[in-house]
């Protein structure tokens, strides 16, 4: 595709999957008569940074993406810490999805990304193996295992498992300290942590929900009360230094869709505007 086609394909697509409103007061063959001059950079591919937790929806809507628009997505997936530091370290990329705040609103303060926008929540969740061995049933349960696992401090599943725990203590004083003695290892991505307990390597998890679904085949979920159910945030942004500014915006536009929120809830992924 030509980068003129490139850029008209972008400009429909963003019309379209704005809102149905806007797509109607504005018509994609209206903003096609006043296209301007067709940037290079949208001939080159869109470069997308993203966690780990996300890595099953990303894909999904890239694939999406590039049959409506015939640009090429191209993932980087990881835990948003580390993507974080490989932004600071001067990697080049066109959007960075986090699945925490604090990694996203540090690269906006550090002038790397643009305001991000949340786009989707998921929540905590613990896993065991299959069949459930240790008859875990409740978060208190974690609290006689030989061996958890969760995320690192600085990883954001780590940083909502903590979280959790202290909600938890507030519940029920001391039962965080008789957890966090059973944590025999920390990782630095979720899909980490749930391979762990898939292997046997550890008798349970804190992971995001969508990860167990992901996994079904190989880990079992015991979900969390609704007194303990906590909302995570997952954001996008457009780097600074993008190189495909058009085609980021596009992709933003996109994953708000009606069409992109339906792909993330099949996941099972819930919509921005939960509280």
């Amino acid at each position: 595709m030509s980068a003129r086609g490139s850029l008209r394909a972008l400009l429909v697509v963003a019309l379209l999957f704005a809102s149905p409103a806007h797509a109607a007061d504005a018509p994609a063959r209206d903003a096609e008569k006043s296209l301007p001059p067709a940037p290079s950079a949208v001939r080159g591919p869109l470069v997308v940074f993203a966690a780990s937790s996300l890595h099953e929806g990303m894909t999904a809507l890239g694939h999406r993406f590039t049959a409506a628009t015939g640009l090429d997505v191209r993932f980087n997936f990881a835990g948003s810490q580390e993507l974080r530091t490989q932004l600071e370290q001067g990697a080049q990329a066109d959007l960075f999805v986090s699945a925490d705040r604090r990694h996203a609103e540090a690269l906006e303060q550090a002038g790397l990304v643009l305001a991000p926008t949340l786009f989707a929540r998921n929540r905590l969740t613990i896993v065991v193996r299959r069949g459930n061995p240790e008859g875990v049933q409740t978060l208190a349960d974690l609290a006689g295992l030989a061996h958890l696992a969760i995320g690192a401090h600085e990883v954001p599943v780590g940083a909502y498992a903590e979280q959790l725990l202290a909600l938890a203590d507030k519940r029920r004083p001391g039962l965080a300290a008789h957890i966090t003695a059973k944590i025999s290892s920390r990782e630095l991505n979720v899909r980490q942590v749930l391979m762990k307990v898939a292997l046997g390597e550890a008798d349970a998890g804190i992971v995001y929900a969508t990860d167990a679904r992901a996994m079904a085949t190989r880990v079992a979920e015991v979900p969390l009360p609704p007194e303990l159910a906590l909302r995570t945030d997952d954001l996008i942004a457009i780097a600074s230094h993008a190189q495909n500014p058009p085609g980021a915006s596009a992709f933003i536009a996109f994953v708000l869709s009606a069409a992109g929120q339906a792909e993330l809830s099949a996941l099972g992924f819930s919509g921005p505007e939960l509280p």
